[in-house]
């Protein structure tokens, strides 16, 4: 913000405003998650995410919606110390009775999920995934099984993971034990888009193992990366990105420099622009996947120059609008405006919401003369106007902000002195 620093100074104001008719929140407090753009069962807790598909209330082909981030440390010692079972997990050899639902994380946390699989096949938050997962956070997983072993699915069989990452530990504790990888061991004919692991994954020998896959076979993956160490015995296949390739792979990244990894897929160095290997310095450069289409406008955003791209939370979708008393929700505004100005200055209007819904604002300058807009930006939950000080003699003015919300309209006035 652009201000003369002699003769402006700023005041930082708190306003809540009730927007009536907008039935949506952040935490839904009901049984069914509609609310938040989902129109299926919402998860509180991880017991309850344990129980899918075990209670016949919760089954494998169910539509799951997270309201809230999860605390998952106390899976730790759950099962005598096997931890989280894999939902849709079984002792059978292989895909049978897989999850083919929808998990929606809808943006939120799974932290600290332990799961220590010593039998069976398929080893992850999913143990066969034959539907989507989206918008899943998994932060700090410890995850370990004999075979087929991912962060998010230990076999992907047709299934779809999306917007969504892991970061922990991946490993396999039993050599020839197939594939593991940070979103998935085992991916078949899937896909795997706008998602990224920053996991470790350890592989015994005779294994194959990636940053985001252990093997692709028949499967396609898109805009996706991953930076985590990929280490394994003797006779594992490793890759920074894909222990085993035989799909389709495009706009994919992995960290060569923290991976330690000099190919993309086990001895495919594929330098090729759809697997591409950079360092640690060029994974934190937006410009590096702006220029292979990533979408930084509603999917990705980079603190470009010192982080890696991560995934935007999803905008809820909002609900007709209901007159009834539960669909009040408050919008918690804070505003940063000059209380004087100097004519011919620059100024501005910072506006932040919490990001809970789709919201349009209007600066009005009651006075007809005395302003020129420059520029206007709008991001989630944040708000910028400017404007060029014109006014030819001193007084006050006053800023209008019109907030509109699920067909809603709330105004809010302040004034400010021109000297």
């Amino acid at each position: 913000m652009k201000l003369d620093s002699a003769t402006t100074f700023f005041r930082v104001a708190s306003l809540v405003i009730g927007v009536v008719g907008l039935a949506i929140g952040s935490r839904p407090s009901t049984a069914r998650a509609a609310s938040s753009g989902c129109a299926g069962t919402a998860i509180t807790s991880v017991k309850q995410l344990q129980n899918i598909g075990v209670m016949a209330t919760l089954p494998l082909t169910g539509t799951y919606c997270l309201t809230q981030d999860l605390n998952a440390t106390a899976t730790a010692t759950w099962n005598g110390h096997s931890g989280f079972l894999p939902i849709a997990g079984n002792a059978y050899l292989h895909f049978e009775h897989g999850f083919s639902g929808t998990l929606d994380g809808q943006g939120h946390v799974i932290r600290n999920l332990t799961i220590v699989n010593s039998k069976t096949y398929g080893t992850g938050l999913i143990a066969v995934l034959q539907g989507t997962v989206r918008n899943i956070r998994l932060v700090n997983a410890h995850i370990t099984g004999p075979y087929d072993v991912g962060g998010i699915a230990g076999d992907d069989t047709s299934g779809t993971i999306t917007a969504s990452s892991v970061t922990g530990a991946i490993q396999s504790t039993k050599p020839n034990g197939d594939s593991l990888g940070g979103l998935a061991g085992y991916a078949t004919n899937s896909t795997i888009s706008n998602s990224f692991s920053t996991a470790q994954v350890t592989s015994p020998s005779n294994t194959w193992a990636g940053g985001v896959a252990g093997y692709n076979i028949g499967g396609k993956i898109v805009d996706s990366y991953s930076t985590g160490l990929i280490r394994g015995g003797p006779g594992a296949l490793l890759g920074g990105f894909l222990g085993k390739q035989a799909g389709t792979v495009t706009a994919s990244f992995w960290d060569a420099t923290t991976s330690k990894q000099a190919h993309g897929a086990g001895s495919v160095l594929c330098q090729c622009g759809t697997i591409r290997g950079l360092s640690d310095s060029q994974m934190k450069q937006k410009s590096v996947f702006s220029a292979a289409g990533w979408n930084f406008s509603s999917v990705w955003w980079i603190a470009n120059g010192t982080g890696y791209p991560a995934l935007r939370a999803p905008v809820p979708a909002l609900a007709a609008p209901t007159p009834t008393p539960t669909s009040v929700v408050k919008i918690p505004i804070a505003v940063t405006l000059a209380a004087q100005v100097q004519r011919g200055s620059t100024q501005s209007i910072q506006v932040q919401t919490a990001p809970i819904a789709s919201i349009t604002m209007q600066v009005e300058y009651p006075q007809a003369e005395g302003f020129t807009i420059s520029s206007t930006t709008n991001t989630q939950g944040s708000w910028q106007y400017s404007w060029t000080v014109n006014a030819p003699n001193a007084g006050t003015a006053a800023v209008k902000l019109t907030v509109t919300a699920g067909g809603a309209t709330r105004h809010f006035t302040r004034t400010f002195v021109i000297t």
